[in-house]
This record gives structure tokens, sequence and C-alpha cells, in this order.
């Protein structure tokens, strides 16, 4: 799997399978928008793991090497709904992606801390098929 971190533009994932998840950035006035890669099944957000670091004082976390992982296509997790008003996303959201090597996996997470007037958009697809489309 590849990374293509465009900055505080958007995010792409792409596997050896050419199954693509993409994440747009663009952050306006009162919102945050990020990523990061756990190896436990999250059930809530972790606002310290970030790759990028806008907004946030501390340095951003380097982006893992991922030679070699795949995305399991039929796996997807929604873990804070969008304007649920749960810490620490205010009335953001959280979801998250499955990715295996073997019989080991990790979990992409993408997040949006926002107070409810804006929203990012994500697209995970394989080919010409969307698998899931939708914003947080």
């Amino acid at each position: 799997m590849e990374i293509f971190d465009r900055e505080d533009v958007s995010v792409n994932f792409v596997d050896e399978n050419d199954v693509v998840l993409g994440y747009s950035l663009r952050c306006d006035c009162c919102e945050d928008a990020g990523w990061y890669i756990v190896d436990d099944e999250p059930t809530t957000v972790d606002l310290d793991l970030r790759m990028d670091a806008s907004g946030y004082e501390q340095p951003p976390q380097d982006i893992p090497e991922l030679a070699g992982w795949v995305f399991d296509r039929n796996w997807f997790k929604q873990i804070i709904e969008y304007c649920s008003e749960q810490p620490p996303l205010d009335c953001g959201g959280a979801v998250c992606f499955r990715i295996v090597l073997g019989d080991q996996q990790k979990f992409v997470v993408l997040f949006n801390s926002q107070n409810g007037y804006y929203s990012h958009g994500f697209e995970f697809k394989a080919a010409n098929e969307v698998l899931q489309s939708d914003s947080i």
C-alpha cells in the first residue's frame, strides 16, 4: 500500500489490488480533519495519533511503511456518527477501514472534528465500484 498525502489538501491510500481510499483534508475555520493508523480496532478517536499537524502544536507522526498491506474490501466501521456531539470531535465524525498483511491487521481511521458546519468527503473504491462513499 502506498499513501499519497498532499498535506492539508487530501490523502489517498492505494493498495496493490488498486483499491483506493481517498479523503479530503482541506479545512476551513472551525474544523480539523485528519487520519491515522492503529494496530487494534478502534472504539473511539485519539487525536494525538493524527498524521498531519494542522491545528496542533505537536509534530506529525511518521507515516508508516505499509508495503504489502491491502484493504479488506468487506470491512467498514463508523466509529463516531457524524454530528453526534461526542468528544473529542464536537459535532464531527469518524470512520475506519481494515488493512491486512497475512494474519496481521491494522485500521485506517479518518476523522473530522468540527462544529456542525463543515464536512469532508471520503470514497473507498475498487476499480469502478464504489464500496463506501460519504462525508464526516
